[in-house]
């Protein structure tokens, strides 16, 4: 009896959802606006190089292929000496022997509080 009762109110409920909609206004939205004119302009020309396509004449791609592929080509230039690299006075970058720095510097809260849980950490 209760499974017929509930199947009921359920039924009744859904013909009353559904005839209880109201059918949407039918009135005519407003009138279509007139199209926006459409600007085009052609794509500005690039500029032409002066200088042509080059030729395979003057990048010879496929003897450095050849090259790389084989191993074989011109012995690699000379590398610079060691002995003019030494002799060259180096620039002194370094820090002057007088200079003290200071030993204390304020600390942050943040800081502060980083060094105590650091020092808890490593008393532990």
């Amino acid at each position: 009896m209760k499974p017929i009762f509930f199947v009921s109110a359920i039924w009744i409920l859904a013909i009353a959802g559904v005839s209880g909609q109201s059918p949407q206004s039918a009135a005519p939205a407003s009138p279509p606006t007139a199209a926006v004119p459409l600007k085009r302009v052609p794509p500005a020309t690039k500029p032409t190089s002066a200088e042509p396509i080059p030729t395979p004449d003057k990048y010879p791609l496929g003897d450095l292929v050849h090259i790389l592929q084989t191993g074989d080509g011109p012995p690699p230039t000379a590398a610079p000496r060691v002995e003019k690299a030494q002799q060259q006075a180096q620039p002194n970058l370094g820090v002057p022997k007088d200079y003290q720095p200071g030993k204390e510097v304020p600390l942050t809260p943040a800081a502060r509080q980083a060094v105590q849980v650091s020092e808890a950490w490593m008393s532990s």
